[in-house]
């Protein structure tokens, strides 16, 4: 997500509705919130799917928490991978990593084929 790069400690990022496929992880190292921008929405999907040709073909963690607090309200995030480093060394794996600071999760729902959905 551009919005992400481009964002400013303190930012709302409001996302429309959709899914919307990343094709790298999610490296979030400001602190920010991130929301579903249309009221009344039918859903917002962040998806990183690591089995679909042309995109990540290696185990890797989708959203990496790297600020002192990120606050992601509203979404579903889903994380899906099925290759030999994921079945290798799964504990490594996570939906969520926190490097630093913390996530705060509000009403989200977390998907994942991994083994861990949430580490640091």
């Amino acid at each position: 997500l551009e919005a992400v790069t481009a964002a400013n400690d303190g930012d709302c990022i409001a996302l429309s509705s959709g899914v919307h496929e990343l094709t790298e992880p999610l490296r979030i190292d400001k602190d920010v919130h991130i929301i579903v921008g249309d009221e009344g929405s039918m859903g917002v999907t962040l998806l990183l799917d690591t089995t679909k040709g042309g995109l990540l073909r290696v185990a890797t963690h989708m959203i990496v928490i790297d600020c002192s607090t990120c606050r992601m309200a509203n979404l579903t995030i889903e994380h899906r991978g099925d290759n030999a480093a994921i079945k290798e060394r799964p504990e490594l794996i996570f939906t969520i990593w926190c490097t630093r600071g913390s996530a705060i999760l509000d009403q989200c729902t977390i998907l994942s084929d991994m083994h861990s959905a949430i580490g640091d």
